[in-house]
């Protein structure tokens, strides 16, 4: 499956929040929607990142760009999303602190 890792787009931002309030409203799966305004919060940072299907342009998952919360959306859980996902932030990480002659914890790290 072609997918990237991005900061999450308006269209992203409210994809995600459907999908984490159905998920919050059937009460089968845990959910971090007990978390939304701190999410909003950092989506209006602009540190909100979504794993997005290329295919269909839609996130499959997103997390913080501090690795504070990483969720799945529920139907795609057990495919290596989540895995994918922060292997390829972790990877843009080392390559960010790899090519930035100082790093600050306190900046963006994306």
């Amino acid at each position: 499956m072609p997918y990237s890792l991005r900061i999450a787009t308006e269209a992203d931002f409210h994809t995600i929040h459907g999908w984490m309030l159905d998920q919050d409203r059937s009460n089968q799966e845990p959910s971090f929607y007990c978390n939304w305004n701190l999410t909003r919060k950092v989506y209006e940072e602009h540190r909100l990142l979504g794993f997005v299907s290329t295919d269909t342009d839609t996130p499959l998952a997103y997390m913080w760009d501090d690795f504070g919360i990483v969720e799945v959306e529920y139907s795609e859980r057990g495919k290596r999303i989540g895995t994918l996902m922060v292997e390829d932030a972790i990877n843009l990480l080392a390559e960010k602190k790899h090519c930035c002659d100082r790093y600050s914890s306190s900046s963006n790290i994306f």
